[in-house]
């Protein structure tokens, strides 16, 4: 999340997801702090569907972007007023420490 009218890091920044019927929605927490680390993205489970008919974003100063029919299984960025942004992100492997030899 980028903003440019509200705060940089799109703090508090609601979203809504929805994909072929089932509704989700999430928001965008604060940054990490000393010990307590968190995660800044914001993670949506579409377990056997294969589309995204939408995802709404509501900045923390009002506006809104919607985003239509969003690939799945992919990590994007969003810049209030912009839409989807080129932005490179760490690959996060899909073995847990657990399971590794």
């Amino acid at each position: 999340m980028v903003g440019t009218q509200s705060n940089r890091e799109g703090v508090s920044t609601a979203l809504k997801l929805v994909s072929e019927g089932f509704t989700q929605y999430g928001q965008r927490k604060g940054d990490m702090s000393y010990m307590s680390p968190q995660d800044p993205r914001v993670h949506f489970g579409l377990g056997h569907r294969k589309d995204i008919d939408l995802v709404e974003i509501t900045w923390p100063r009002g506006t809104v972007d919607r985003l239509i029919h969003v690939l799945i299984n992919h990590v994007i960025a969003a810049k209030q007023g912009a839409g989807t942004i080129p932005r490179s992100f760490s690959v996060v492997s899909s073995r847990s420490k657990a399971t590794r030899g």
